[in-house]
């Protein structure tokens, strides 16, 4: 199959959202320093992730668009959806994805 173009949905790291950053954050990191680092950590891994599937297909010369998964909206046109993510992100993408397939 031919990939003209490719829509990434992404769910937002928590450390970002609003609801870890700034005093909650700071509290994990003086509760919990282990789980502290393995937050960002992940978070870290995460934010690696998108961006190695940008640059895949940047370097494959595949249009792509990347929507955070809160922002996501039906009458997407794409060739192919890919999720970055857990269930919940694959849930959203399903539900504007129409015929499209999820990878």
């Amino acid at each position: 199959m031919k990939l003209n173009h490719v829509v990434v949905v992404y769910k937002r790291p928590s450390a970002i959202r609003g609801a870890a950053t700034g005093a909650a954050l700071k509290r994990l990191k003086k509760s919990s320093p282990d789980l502290y680092r393995r937050t960002l950590s992940q978070q870290r891994s995460h934010l690696a992730t998108i961006e190695q599937v940008r640059r895949i297909l940047k370097d494959e010369g595949v249009s792509y668009r990347i929507i955070l998964r809160d922002k996501l909206k039906g009458g997407l046109k794409a060739d192919l959806i890919i999720t970055i993510g857990g269930d919940g992100t694959v849930l959203a993408a399903s539900h504007v994805a129409g015929h499209i397939p999820i990878l």
